[in-house]
Parts: C-alpha cells; sequence; structure tokens
C-alpha cells in the first residue's frame, strides 16, 4: 500500500518469473500491456483509469511505477498481460500471456481543515 498524494511510486521485482516462452523466442521482445483498471468487485465493479495520474505499467524487468491522482484513496485492481513480437503466422501461435492482476491499495491521507475570512 501506499499513501495518497505520495507522487510516483516504484516496485522492483512486481513480476516475476518473465519467460519470452521456448527457447527458440528468448531473442522476442516482451512487453506488458495493461489491460483494465477496476474498482469494487461483481456486479458493482466500475473502471479506475481516472484514479491515476500516471497509469500504472510494467518495464521489461517487472517493475510497476503508477501515481495516484490527487486526493484518490481506494482499492484498485490493475490487470496486465504479456506479449512477445513474434510471429502470428500458424493459427496455434499464442503470443499473449494469461492476464494477471496486481492490486493497488492507495490510503487516505488525513488532511488539516482550512477556511478564508473575508
Amino acid at each position: 500500500f501506499v499513501r495518497a498524494d505520495s507522487g510516483q511510486q516504484l516496485f522492483d521485482a512486481a513480476a516475476e518469473a518473465i519467460d519470452p516462452g521456448s527457447p527458440a523466442e528468448a531473442a522476442q521482445q516482451l512487453t506488458f500491456v495493461l489491460t483494465a483498471l477496476e474498482m469494487g468487485s461483481g456486479a458493482a465493479t466500475w473502471n479506475a483509469s481516472s484514479f491515476f495520474s500516471q497509469r500504472p505499467s510494467l518495464s521489461a524487468q517487472g517493475s510497476l511505477t503508477f501515481e495516484s491522482a490527487p486526493s484518490a484513496s481506494g482499492v484498485v485492481r490493475a490487470t496486465f498481460e504479456l506479449r512477445d513480437d513474434g510471429p502470428w503466422g500458424d493459427p496455434n501461435d499464442r503470443n499473449t500471456s494469461a492476464a494477471q492482476s496486481v492490486v493497488i491499495v492507495v490510503l487516505a491521507v488525513n488532511k488539516a481543515p482550512y477556511f478564508t475570512l473575508p
């Protein structure tokens, strides 16, 4: 978890055991693709894109980065797929992994009240 308004976050090794597939595919480029950002659960799930000023991303090495929007707090599920740049010639080719999700928890910060006088 992180606290609201704490700036850009970086979590090394958020994704592990990154594997391009068979040894013949070792030279292929791998890219993590964010496929969903959701808050809530079940029928009460909604898109959480506005929750972030920098949407979550995973580097090819598995580092997770994101920045929550100002004063945002809550729990968001970010879902990623890992894709390679291999050929798609055969209908049996699989260039995309199964989706995996990470839960991001941003805690609210108690801010002091304020006011002004005319």
